[in-house]
């Protein structure tokens, strides 16, 4: 039987305005050292028997490509200490628009990973403000050149349809810069309104997003 594991990193670099995850915003590197160490310590202590081999590995947020390759490898090394993994494994890491350099990159893809999980979500400079990005559409374009110079030949595009204001045409052109650039994957989602997110404020006070 397949199976795979899923490792949460709840640190991003700006929270997003339709954000209900358990996430909190990078402010300094001790709370994401603590949260490492606390994180290794439990991977240790997980007591229930595994017998099959794992075919995948993913690093979900949050976005754990603020993460340095040295906390990365920190808890890879307790990960593979406690589970066997397939040889052909898939290993993603979650990565948002201007959080990685080309030598992250590079230092990412000697530890294993070997699929990148890339949070674009839209090409719309104006929509990319009314979500709280913290990127635009250019910041995208460079780190998916950047993601291709590290030798990424495994990137799956998250884009969210449905957003505030947001024409047919404009989700249509949206597919297109996607599709330009070529990646492996698309991931397609539709724009979910959580109570208590501001966006969710916005909307219910009948403020233009």
């Amino acid at each position: 039987m397949s199976a795979g594991i899923y490792i949460h990193i709840p640190f991003c670099k700006s929270r997003c305005s339709y954000c209900d995850f358990s996430t909190d915003v990078y402010r300094d590197n001790d709370a994401v050292e603590r949260y490492v160490s606390a994180l290794c310590s439990e991977i240790s202590n997980y007591q229930l028997p595994i017998t099959n081999y794992f075919e995948t590995l993913y690093f979900g947020g949050g976005t754990p490509s603020l993460l340095s390759a040295k906390q990365l490898e920190k808890i890879l090394h307790v990960v593979h200490d406690k589970f066997e993994f397939d040889k052909n494994i898939e290993f993603t890491l979650e990565m948002n628009p201007a959080t990685v350099s080309l030598e992250k990159l590079k230092d990412f893809r000697s530890l294993g990973v070997n699929r990148a999980s890339f949070g674009v979500q839209t090409f719309d400079d104006r929509a990319l403000k009314i979500l709280a990005r913290g990127h635009d559409s250019n910041d995208a374009r460079q780190t998916f050149d950047l993601l291709r110079e590290a030798k990424f030949e495994n990137v799956s595009f998250d884009l969210i349809g449905g957003l505030p204001n947001q024409s047919l045409p404009d989700w249509e052109t949206n597919l297109d810069k996607a599709l330009a650039l070529d990646p492996e994957h698309l991931s397609l989602y539709l724009l979910e309104i959580h109570e208590g997110t501001p966006l969710a404020e916005q909307i219910n006070s009948k403020r233009q997003p």
